[in-house]
């Protein structure tokens, strides 16, 4: 899909999953009105608990009233990509060798550049069969944890 996208002359792309849920959509117009212009990755919704490895050293950060930075994040339901991002993705996904996709993009890519949450999150993945596990996901808990980790920040800004 990345690929497909080079191939537009689109500036963003929205990739939305078949099992997204949204909920309060007009707080996405106000954490895009807040993106730099710089940015590269706006996440709708994700899993920031420190359930893996490395949230504690790497735990978002408010950016401005509806966004948070983010150098770790897990879940790609709902995401939007500037063209710069998708060009750099395409070009170091080493899709061969790489076994889950989010891993990478939260391993390597998101601690080096400019990545986002929206605060709260607007998106969610739908409880199901999860293809990629062969098993029932449900990670409603991770969203409302995540939610509760941004509320509970100092506001910095």
């Amino acid at each position: 899909m990345l690929k497909q996208f080079l191939g537009t002359d689109g500036k963003t792309l929205l990739a939305l999953e078949d099992d997204v849920i949204f909920a309060d959509f007009t707080r996405l117009q106000d954490a895009v009105a807040e993106l730099p212009e710089d940015w590269d990755v706006l996440y709708l919704g994700a899993n920031i608990t420190d359930m893996v490895s490395g949230m504690k050293e790497n735990p978002p950060v408010r950016y401005s009233k509806h966004l948070h930075r983010v150098r770790r994040a897990w879940m790609t339901h709902a995401v939007g990509y500037s063209r710069k991002a998708v060009e750099s993705i395409v070009g170091a996904y080493p899709i061969e060798t790489y076994e889950m996709y989010d891993n990478w993009l939260s391993e390597k890519f998101l601690p080096h550049n400019n990545c986002f949450l929206v605060n709260p999150m607007v998106a969610w993945q739908r409880p199901g069969k999860s293809d990629l596990w062969g098993c029932m996901t449900d990670y409603s808990g991770a969203f409302a944890e995540g939610n509760k980790i941004m509320q509970n920040e100092k506001i910095s800004f």
